[in-house]
Parts: C-alpha cells; sequence; structure tokens
C-alpha cells in the first residue's frame, strides 16, 4: 500500500474534524516561528553588547537590553508553551477522534458479517 492508498484510506474518518487538522497545523506553524526568535535575539544581543563595549560603556547602559532581552525570551516561552498545549491538546482530541470512528467503522463492518462466518 502506497502512501496515497493510504492517505485516501484515512481521508473519511479525517474529514470531519478537518478543522481540527487546520487548527492543530497552524499551532505547529505558529510554533516554528517561535523558534526563531531566539536567534534573532541572539544576533540583536551579540550586535548591541559589542556597541557598548566598542564605546567602553558599563553595565548601566547595558541594563535596559538585558532586561528588554529578558522580557522577550521569558514571553517566547509563556507564549510557546500555551501554544505546545494547543497543540497536544487538539492533536490528541483528533486522534481520539478519528480511533474512535475508525473503530466503530470496524465492528459495524463485523457486525455485518453472517452467522456461517464464525463457524467456519
Amino acid at each position: 500500500m502506497s502512501l496515497l492508498q493510504l492517505f485516501k484510506n484515512i481521508k473519511p474518518y479525517v474529514y470531519p474534524y478537518r478543522w481540527l487538522v487546520v487548527l492543530a497545523l497552524v499551532l505547529t506553524f505558529i510554533g516554528s516561528l517561535t523558534a526563531q526568535v531566539n536567534a534573532w535575539v541572539l544576533r540583536y544581543t551579540v550586535d548591541e553588547i559589542n556597541a557598548l563595549v566598542e564605546a567602553h560603556k558599563g553595565l548601566e547602559e547595558g541594563l535596559t537590553i538585558l532586561i528588554t532581552i529578558s522580557l522577550i525570551l521569558i514571553s517566547k516561552e509563556i507564549i510557546n508553551s500555551f501554544i505546545q498545549f494547543g497543540q497536544k491538546f487538539y492533536g490528541e482530541k483528533l486522534r481520539i477522534f478519528i480511533s474512535k470512528d475508525l473503530a466503530q467503522s470496524i465492528i459495524d463492518r463485523i457486525l455485518t458479517y453472517k452467522l456461517a462466518f464464525y463457524t467456519s
């Protein structure tokens, strides 16, 4: 069975929950964007601290930079924790719903078999 056939077979079970799939994918996309914040902040931090060192300035001038960077990183981690919670919550909800529908269709299929099937 190819991957395309697998997707075609599972589509009827996933389609009723397409909004959960879209929501989980959007949260994953936002999570991937928040992962890039660290690189951007690190670049900004290095540039600003380098400029302060070259200007022979002390900790008092760099304190605002440190506070800003700390607030940005703490805010990002808080937002990221909510995003990860949403991903796991909606992903598990999606898994449970699809598994339930798949199991119910298997049970419905087995119940349609004639009694002779079970005696052979």
